[in-house]
């Protein structure tokens, strides 16, 4: 038999992709085992029919073919190959995050508890061809229904199959064959951004139709808080097709969505950034809520993607409809509105506008009690309602005496913005910021709009929000959305360009700094950037 060529992904930051040698041809997409450096790796069929450009002497022998296991379909592939491309890293690296150890070794316990109860059903359908009592027979039908059913939920295929064996070269999971997907199939429709605060509503009403067309649907979110309270407030209205899925959420439970998703069935995915490597067959809805949010920026280890634009591009390969949803959005996202790339849509009321109180204003007359300033204390008294204050750089155990001594018998809760986003405003009816500033850098370009965006943001989780800041020049009325496009375009910064920094390993530290036009020589530049990055460092795009 003449041997074929494949170049095989494997796990690991390769600036090339190894070529093997199988005996047999090979689907692009399988998983297949293979020795390199003298270890074993789990690894992908990348691309067949090679021609090889090295002695075949020095080509190796694939070590296994995993037909147990589902293929990756060509569209995570391409996912994957757009990542690599554009947040300029190995597609090994890509495949590393999209499927870690733990996720392959789910793939395999999965596999083996599949052949398992194969085994089952053969062994219960010999013993019913024997004769039998009633009695007997009746458990061994029962018995038999309920192995068919487990084994249908491991592959994916309806329980009414008549031996509960996959076919000669059926895989245990579907897969869209290429036929499937037209040539002249229709592009994705614009991506929809929704603004105000009654995003949630809009999100059920586009989830309902795209369940009824049996669609697929993915609802990102930036955190694991923000993930299971949008799920909980989704549960109601569909959780009979709704998942979960979130580092909190165990690798068997991703496992289980994983062969619920390559079955075709419709269902209602929420999650954290990873969750656009989910193995999604009928995609055809991607929502991503508080879109602004810098948590959908990996910052470590590569890939460094944000899971906000892939999750666009994502719903690009499937000709899914794209959903944006925020407060105040990004100003990528508004650009992309002004220029008509993005349709956008306002829906309930404005969050509520905060009141600023200027820290240095306030020294000067004396008029701070530490980091509580007299006219927040002030306010806080007379609005008699239970008020919550955002601490940052402030010690947790000293203002909590002094919060005691300035508002007896009133409740003050004191926390952090992330336990905020974790546990909500809990019934607050005025957020306090005492300094904003701990979390938007004065140094940065985009401190001004992350500013605005966090005061927005608390705007739409209570009806007052106070904040103290010592740069209240942000912060001036008419200091609006169009008024940060128009200073970034004056100055060349990003959404205008692209930028690009070069970061040291280990304290992330900025080396360079490079800001790219968007025109046709902007991939050749970043590749020039890439390969002039010294050893210890890496290229880092999109940074937030």
């Amino acid at each position: 038999m003449n041997a074929s060529h494949v170049q095989v992904l494997l796990p690991l930051k390769l600036g090339w992709i190894p070529l093997y040698r199988s005996s047999r041809p090979l689907d692009r997409g399988r998983i297949v085992e293979v020795a390199f450096s003298g270890r074993r790796y789990s690894g992908v069929v990348w691309k067949t029919g090679c021609t090889p450009d090295i002695p075949e002497k020095r080509i190796v022998d694939i070590i296994r073919t995993r037909e147990d296991l589902p293929i990756i379909g060509e569209q995570e592939l391409r996912l994957w190959k757009f990542i690599s491309s554009y947040y300029l890293c190995t597609p090994g690296e890509v495949f590393k995050a999209a499927y870690p150890s733990l996720r392959i070794q789910g793939e395999n316990a999965c596999a083996a508890r599949a052949a398992r109860l194969r085994d089952k059903v053969s062994r219960l359908e010999a013993q019913l061809q024997g004769r039998h009592c009633e009695r007997v027979e009746q458990r061994l039908r029962k018995e038999l229904e309920g192995v068919r059913a487990e084994l249908s939920g491991i592959e994916g295929r309806p329980s009414s199959s008549p031996s509960g064996k996959a076919s000669a070269g059926e895989t245990l999971t579907r897969e869209i064959p290429a036929a499937e997907i037209p040539a002249g199939k229709a592009p994705a429709p614009k991506p929809l951004l929704v603004k105000g605060s009654g995003r949630l509503a809009r999100y059920r009403e586009l989830i309902a139709e795209a369940l009824g067309r049996d669609m697929q649907v993915l609802v990102l979110a930036p955190e694991i808080s923000f993930c299971e309270r949008t799920a909980d407030s989704l549960e109601e209205s569909f959780g009979h097709c709704l998942y979960r899925v979130n580092a909190d959420r165990s690798p068997s439970q991703r496992q289980r969505v994983s062969q619920l998703l390559r079955s075709g069935a419709k269902a209602v995915v929420v999650g954290t950034r990873s969750a656009v490597f989910l193995p999604f067959s009928k995609l055809g809805l991607v929502i991503i809520d508080e879109e602004q949010d810098s948590s959908y920026k990996q910052d470590e280890p590569a890939p460094r993607y944000n899971a906000r634009d892939t999750g666009i591009y994502l719903a690009s390969l499937h000709g899914a409809a794209a959903v944006l949803g925020s407060a105040f959005p990004s100003l990528e996202s508004e650009l992309n509105c002004r220029s008509g790339k993005y349709l956008v849509e306002r829906t309930g009321h404005s969050p509520a506008a905060a009141a600023y109180i200027d820290i240095i204003a306030e020294r000067r007359k004396n008029g701070m009690q530490g980091p509580v300033s007299r006219k927040l204390a002030a306010e806080i008294r007379s609005a008699g309602c239970k008020a919550l204050l955002i601490r940052g750089w402030e010690d947790k155990a000293a203002l909590e005496t002094q919060v005691r001594g300035l508002f007896p018998g009133q409740e003050v809760i004191i926390c952090s913005l992330p336990e905020l986003k974790r546990e909500g405003p809990r019934g607050a009816g005025l957020i306090a910021v005492l300094q904003i500033e701990a979390f938007c850098q004065g140094d940065d370009f985009r401190g001004d709009e992350k500013a605005m965006q966090l005061a927005a943001m608390l705007g739409s989780l209570a009806p007052r929000v106070i904040i103290q800041t010592s740069t209240i020049s942000r912060f001036v009325p008419g200091r609006s959305a169009d008024a940060l496009l128009e200073e970034r375009r004056e100055f060349s910064y990003p959404p205008y360009t692209r930028l690009v920094e070069v970061r040291r390993y280990g304290d992330r530290s900025v080396q360079q700094r490079f800001f790219l036009p968007k025109d046709a020589a902007q991939t050749e530049r970043k590749l020039e950037i890439a390969a002039s990055v010294p050893e210890d460092c890496y290229a880092d795009v999109d940074p937030l």
